[in-house]
């Protein structure tokens, strides 16, 4: 595996343990900052567009479980949004 590769892996696991903690926030019923996601997300993508072709193909597994976090944690603050809405409460 290049440097390379082995970098943006890194940084794309960085990202999706950074939203397992949104969710896990989400669950104690606060709702975390996360204004720098989308920044980070658009980043790495655009990283790996760049990236040499056996860089992108080592990294395409991991972007696409970074993907499928993307959307379970776009879930749960729907579903904490619709949540706190009912309570009145917005932690």
């Amino acid at each position: 595996m290049s440097k390379s590769a082995a970098r943006l892996l890194e940084e794309l696991d960085g990202i999706r343990k950074y939203l397992g903690a949104i969710q896990d926030c989400l669950k104690t019923g606060y709702m975390p900052d996360i204004a720098s996601l989308e920044k980070r997300v658009s980043d790495i993508c655009l990283k790996v567009q760049k990236a040499e072709e056996d860089d992108q193909k080592q990294c395409l597994p991991e972007l696409s479980a970074l993907m499928q976090s993307l959307d379970d944690c776009e879930r749960d603050l729907r579903q904490w949004h619709a949540a706190a809405m009912k309570t009145g409460s917005d932690s």
